[in-house]
């Protein structure tokens, strides 16, 4: 049903008796009638013990029970020197938005990191037209675009390349980007700019922790939407719970968990452009799995 690790496996059992913890984890708790461990060595050790055994038993509840089902998107702007920010809703405002995607707070991170190497802009429209240079720019965040304005088309152009690997970035295609900070690191080096170089290294394994964070092991070839639907009832009450991931050559680019009182997942995928068709692949007891291609 589920598997899971824990330093105080007392604590961490009895989490699920108590009253109000969630409809997923009263479902499980109500069709589950043993509970085992093993004792591991190692923090290490427990956590290569966690997944293998996810691998192999496949438990239900270890993806249903991940997450708050909360997500946001990458907004891109238009204009000359477009803003990129974190939105929780997509607008109508002929900006480009990539996700739904989850992990806010490691997308903020995220964010501050690649400003670092690209220092594009972050303040809203109100500010930057304003053309009054603020602090992004004194702490070596942004280049101040707002005093060029409509001048620089060769600077709107460098800007604007910038932008498309970013893009691409969180389309899941990372190889521009480690491709820019290798190139940074080397000429840190020549310059003899070991300081600059060592901040360069560190943004380089973080990238790289981010974006190995997404892998699992899957068919390189595999692109596309896959989703799952399962509804629960429980104490007269009926529940959909939806799960949807987004692969791009056998890696999770987006996780997204939602919940409704009526299945309406699809459909409203399908109005929010998310996806146009969709095909069954497998029904087991109350879950629906699907698949969709990428746009």
């Amino acid at each position: 049903m589920y598997i899971g690790k824990a330093k105080n496996i007392s604590n961490r059992v009895s989490q699920y008796f108590r009253t109000g913890i969630g409809l997923w984890k009263e479902d499980m708790v109500s069709k589950s009638k043993i509970v085992d461990y093993f004792l591991t060595q190692t923090e290490e050790e427990a956590l290569i013990l966690e997944r293998n055994l996810i691998k192999e038993n496949k438990p239900p509840y270890n993806s249903l029970l991940k997450g708050d089902g909360s997500y946001v998107y990458i907004k891109i702007s238009s204009g000359p020197y477009p803003q990129i920010s974190i939105s929780r809703k997509k607008m109508n405002d002929k900006a480009l938005y990539i996700g739904p995607k989850p992990w806010q707070k490691e997308l903020k991170n995220l964010l501050h990191i690649l400003r670092q190497l690209f220092r594009f802009r972050t303040c809203s429209n109100a500010v930057y037209n304003k053309g009054q240079v603020c602090s992004d720019k004194i702490f070596g965040l942004c280049d101040g675009y707002c005093q060029f304005k409509q001048d620089s088309q060769i600077l709107q152009k460098e800007y604007k390349a910038n932008i498309d690997i970013i893009r691409r970035f969180f389309e899941g295609k990372s190889n521009k980007v480690v491709a820019v900070i290798r190139d940074k690191i080397e000429d840190a080096i020549r310059a003899e700019n070991y300081e600059w170089a060592g901040i360069l290294k560190k943004i380089y394994m973080e990238i790289d922790r981010l974006n190995n964070k997404q892998n699992i092991d899957m068919d390189e070839e595999v692109s596309g939407y896959f989703v799952l639907i399962k509804k629960i009832e429980l104490l007269d009450q009926k529940i959909y719970f939806m799960v949807y991931t987004k692969m791009v050559k056998g890696k999770i680019i987006d996780v997204v968990k939602l919940k409704n009182d009526e299945n309406t997942f699809l459909e409203d995928m399908i109005n929010d452009g998310i996806i146009t068709s969709y095909k069954l692949l497998s029904e087991e007891d109350a879950s629906l799995l699907y698949f969709s291609e990428l746009n």
